[in-house]
């Protein structure tokens, strides 16, 4: 004698399956330690039970392997740059939920489709159903990176000369590593001796991300300095002054 179950349907994740022993048995024990006529299964796993009878005679049941279903894996690609909206999610079923014709409805659209691309950054709410009637919701979530900023200053030197200029330059933000080009070419800041010009100065990231600002220099963006001298009051003195005002 054994005892057999009927074939169950996958366990819906957050939902319950019962198993039961129909026949009169003196004492039974599952193989979770319960001890009932019935055995509620809320995980996957394997399970079976141990009954005897009133004479003593030990039944042992069948195993059964409670699978749980949806098995979807979710494949991200997140946003490039910060504020695009060019991400991708793709939801592969399982070996199990791909035999249970699978449909997948994202909230806010009437698209009954594993894919969605073109997305922004946030997350996405999407009912899964199949054919046993299984039902539930989940999200994805898209990342992006912060975005890629750029603080530039422009330095002189004490002269009115044309190669007075000095480029510093604070990157954050994107996705390093960057790299910049000034008019095109590729520099690495600070860059010193820029003669009076317009520049554009360019920074990208990794990803392809770029910022782009304008920088004009002129003669008039070259402090005129004021040098005050007063001499020592005698020679070899140390008390002289010389005061400078931009």
């Amino acid at each position: 004698e054994r005892i057999s179950f009927d074939t169950l349907r996958p366990l819906c994740r957050g939902d319950s399956i019962t198993l039961s022993i129909e026949a009169s048995y003196d004492s039974i024990s599952w193989s979770t330690n319960d001890t009932g006529r019935r055995l509620s299964i809320h995980k996957p796993g394997t399970y079976w039970a141990n009954a005897w009878t009133k004479e003593g005679v030990w039944v042992q049941s069948d195993t059964v392997r409670v699978k749980e279903v949806p098995n979807i894996k979710a494949k991200v690609r997140n946003v490039i740059c910060h504020g695009r909206a060019d991400g991708r999610i793709s939801l592969t079923p399982g070996s199990l939920s791909g035999r249970l014709d699978p449909e997948f409805i994202w909230k806010g659209t009437k698209q009954a489709t594993a894919m969605r691309d073109s997305v922004a950054a946030g997350r996405y709410l999407y009912t899964y159903a199949d054919s046993t009637g299984c039902r539930l919701k989940d999200t994805v979530a898209v990342s992006e990176p912060s975005p890629l900023n750029t603080q530039t200053t422009v330095s002189f030197q004490q002269s009115r000369t044309d190669s007075a200029a000095k480029l510093t330059a604070v990157i954050n933000g994107g996705t390093p590593p960057y790299e910049e080009t000034l008019n095109g070419k590729p520099i690495t800041t600070p860059v010193k001796y820029l003669p009076v010009d317009t520049y554009r100065y360019r920074v990208e990231d990794t990803n392809g991300c770029s910022k782009t600002r304008q920088l004009v220099i002129t003669r008039d963006s070259v402090p005129a300095i004021e040098a005050k001298v007063e001499a020592p009051s005698c020679y070899g003195s140390s008390d002289g002054r010389i005061t400078l005002k931009v």
